[in-house]
């Protein structure tokens, strides 16, 4: 007789940004969600500024080659939300962090 487990380290559903909000803050039910923009990639400045490469050298000497990179950062995926929660008639706006699953900031 063939049988199937279900093992207990099966994969954990992952929790949408309401969830993760109104989990993190009791009493407040979670009324609208919306993914943050990831920064434009060019955008048009209003001074001219020297080179990365020479403000490192300048500020930071020899320990300029330590720096992070902006190659080294993420891919760009979108893993913050805003949540507008509400309690009454109070209202209230958190960022959660859909990778980690904890609310990064509040507001109001």
């Amino acid at each position: 007789m063939d049988t199937k487990r279900t093992s207990s380290t099966q994969a954990v559903k992952q929790m949408s940004a309401k969830e993760i909000a109104e989990k993190a803050m009791p009493g407040w039910k979670a009324v609208s969600s919306e993914a943050l923009p990831d920064a434009p990639e060019a955008v048009e400045a209003d001074a001219q500024l020297p080179p990365l490469e020479v403000l490192r050298k300048k500020y930071l000497g020899d320990a300029a080659s330590d720096a992070l990179d902006a190659e080294g950062a993420e891919d760009g995926t979108n893993t913050e939300q805003v949540v507008t929660l509400q309690s009454g008639l109070l209202k209230r706006k958190v960022g959660v962090n859909i990778q980690q699953g904890v609310v990064t900031w509040r507001q109001g």
